[in-house]
């Protein structure tokens, strides 16, 4: 028996839902079908996919090294369908985007709805995740367009369309914040506040202490910005954030800004796609959009300063 597609979506089916009897209800066949499917794959693969995991099943090593393949078929063949009905009838068109935390918050509102008057025929979906949850969604195809940090997956490339400045930030009441540029070295003895791993800000934050000679600093890790900037507020540490994420606190003094000898990190926004994934309608559309400037505009900006296109390698 060859590997069929209703043998890949039973696999994939099992795997989300952890068990053989909420995929038979989900896919609507038979538990022995589900069963059945499982056992046909493994031997098509010629490893266990599945195993027991208490009371329900798990993948195994070699299931979960052949999970992500599995699902950019069953992405890749759905993206297929869809560009048949969306050639066929241009009012179905859809975008899929997918935007870190950061970008989902400040920026895919306004780059949303200025897209969307653009083109009203398409319709936007948006999902929301660190920069490895992005990584992953648009290299298995369930996702045609990142909105993020740089590309330095060699899976992606991105279009520059906006400068993205870093500052440190600190309680409104930090003496630091009132002196003069302070040697970054000197910001080692703090407690700082840094995002986990996978996250496009703590990437940034761990390559600041290392090139700005702060060894060894006592960290906190908080899975959202917007906790991050809570606790610096109520004198909890410093953090390094994306200087529009914070803009609106510093304005009106809920955190104050550390000014950093030699300056802090400055990087880009980009939106992001996946190297090998055919683009459909929708997607060239919004990349245009993009590399014209309209997305920066939609932002009150006139665009980055830096060359617009970049691969994995980006700045």
């Amino acid at each position: 028996m060859a590997v069929t597609l209703s043998l890949l979506r039973t696999f994939v089916t099992v795997v989300r839902t952890g068990s053989v009897t909420r995929a038979s209800q989900e896919l609507v066949v038979t538990q022995s079908s589900v069963s059945g499917a499982l056992a046909a794959l493994s031997k098509e693969m010629g490893e266990r996919l599945v195993e027991r995991d208490g009371r329900g099943l798990r993948p195994t090593a070699a299931g979960a090294a052949f999970l992500p393949h599995a699902e950019r078929v069953l992405a890749t063949l759905e993206d297929g369908t869809a560009a048949v009905r969306e050639a066929a009838d241009p009012s179905r068109r859809r975008l899929r985007l997918v935007a870190t935390t950061t970008a989902a918050e400040f920026l895919v509102p306004g780059v949303w709805s200025a897209f969307g008057q653009r083109h009203p025929e398409v319709e936007l979906t948006v999902a929301v995740g660190n920069r490895g949850d992005l990584i992953g969604a648009l290299d298995r195809s369930q996702a045609d367009i990142g909105i993020g940090g740089r590309p330095l997956d060699p899976r992606l490339r991105g279009v520059r369309f906006l400068d993205n400045e870093f500052v440190v930030i600190a309680p409104p009441d930090d003496a630091r914040a009132r002196r003069g540029p302070i040697p970054a070295e000197e910001l080692g003895g703090a407690t700082w506040l840094v995002r986990e791993a996978g996250s496009g800000t703590g990437e940034v934050t761990g390559e600041f202490f290392a090139t700005r000679g702060i060894t060894r600093p006592k960290t906190i890790t908080i899975g959202s910005n917007g906790a991050i900037r809570r606790c610096v507020a109520l004198g909890l540490g410093l953090a390094l954030q994306p200087l529009r994420a914070v803009e609106r606190e510093l304005e009106d003094g809920t955190l104050a800004r550390v000014s950093v000898a030699g300056g802090t990190p400055a990087r880009g926004w980009y939106a992001l796609y996946a190297v090998d994934s055919p683009r459909r309608a929708a997607s060239e559309a919004f990349l245009a959009f993009v590399r014209r400037g309209d997305a920066a505009r939609a932002l009150g900006e006139s665009g980055p300063a830096a060359p617009a296109l970049a691969t994995s390698s980006g700045s």
